[in-house]
């Protein structure tokens, strides 16, 4: 299923919100990130040392940065596509000051690039 498609099924649950997964007690803000921990431990990965892992939920940004970067499907990208989507400031500042980015930077390619992402775990499945 496109992301697009998932995205739009799940629209009747964040309703008009601009954030996909919205605070439930807070309008116009994200869901928390120990609301994420606990759906993370629901689905049965361990959050915790205790129960076997330390994993988090910024863990699936390391993840998706791991295999975008490393992975050979993904060895099209380019790296500017991965950090500007994974929200990663400038190091080099010189180069920051005359690369202007803006948050729509790069947009065909980063949305080419997430579908891809997100079309992975699908292949991994059906044995593709």
């Amino acid at each position: 299923m496109p992301s697009t498609e998932l995205l739009l099924e799940i629209r009747p649950f964040s309703g008009a919100n601009k954030y996909v997964f919205p605070s439930p007690r807070k309008h116009n803000a994200p869901i928390s990130t120990a609301s994420l921990l606990q759906a993370i431990r629901r689905i049965g990965y361990a959050s915790t040392m205790e129960e076997g892992n330390s994993f988090c939920t910024h863990g699936f940004r390391g993840m998706a940065s791991t295999t975008l970067n490393r992975h050979p499907l993904f060895q099209h990208l380019k790296h500017d596509w991965i950090e500007f989507q994974l929200a990663h400031a400038q190091k080099d500042k010189v180069r920051a000051a005359y690369n202007i980015l803006t948050p729509r930077s790069y947009i065909d390619e980063r949305r080419v690039m997430v579908q891809s992402c997100a079309d992975y775990p699908d292949s991994l499945k059906t044995g593709e």
